[in-house]
């Protein structure tokens, strides 16, 4: 399943979904109006409500989205978390995104 679509990070600053079975995903981020370098982390939750940083070999997800530069990146997961992409600052600009989940 691909989830598509843009936000403006004036007016919101993260993008949600759930994994759907065990194996990967693929997120695509891209802007061509940032005010700046934006970094950004992957959070996840079993349930939804309560959202974590997501780590890789014991350090946090934190990844950077600067302008004219596509970011994209895979990363391993299990079914049925919700994962979140939170964008920190108070850049603005709007991010188009492609996110495959399996």
């Amino acid at each position: 399943m691909k989830i598509e679509g843009t936000i403006d990070l004036s007016e919101v600053r993260e993008i949600g979904f759930i994994s759907r079975q065990k194996g990967s995903f693929t997120v695509e981020l891209f802007s061509a109006n940032l005010s700046g370098d934006t970094v950004f982390t992957l959070q996840h939750s079993v349930t939804g409500d309560h959202f974590d940083v997501a780590q890789d070999a014991g350090e946090d997800i934190s990844e950077t989205l600067a302008d004219d530069t596509a970011f994209v990146k895979s990363y391993e997961v299990d079914p049925a978390v919700h994962f979140k992409i939170v964008f920190a600052g108070a850049t603005t600009g709007d991010v188009a995104y492609s996110i495959n989940v399996n």
